[in-house]
């Protein structure tokens, strides 16, 4: 599998963003990773025609940004996402699942799962066979 593009957005900075940055940084390069901190920003992006991100790692900063992210739903039909979501409340977990995520986590973790999932999809030692697992579309 060639590298893939990736395309990372959250509207703030803390130490868990840092920490996300830190996990991704280990496997995909920069030239592979385009940051993204306004959803203005990433609107334009994701409505160009030759939009051509693999994957999406989306962090919105509340419940109001998910649903602003919501509004963009057509455009990440192609993509793989990757949705950490900023609390675990019943209303913001539905709305991260309406998103269809191929792996979702939260903010007050500790990464742990998130940065073996990233590993597997893109790190140079993974197995096709896992890889695979999570690339596979849903039917």
């Amino acid at each position: 599998m060639s590298v893939v593009k990736v395309l990372f957005y959250s509207s703030f900075a803390n130490s868990e963003i840092r920490k996300i940055r830190e996990i991704i940084g280990e496997v995909v390069p920069r030239s592979k990773l385009h940051v993204v901190n306004s959803f203005s920003v990433l609107s334009q992006i994701l409505t160009q025609p030759k939009n051509k991100f693999h994957f999406s790692i989306l962090i919105p900063l509340c419940k109001e940004e998910l649903l602003m992210l919501y509004s963009l739903k057509n455009h990440f039909e192609n993509m793989r996402l990757i949705l950490v979501l900023p609390d675990r409340n019943r209303d913001t977990i539905r709305y991260g699942h309406l998103l269809y995520p191929r792996y979702l986590d939260f903010l007050d973790g500790d990464f742990f799962n998130l940065r073996i999932f990233i590993q597997w999809i893109f790190g140079d030692d993974r197995k096709d066979y896992i890889r695979d697992i999570f690339l596979t579309e849903v039917m």
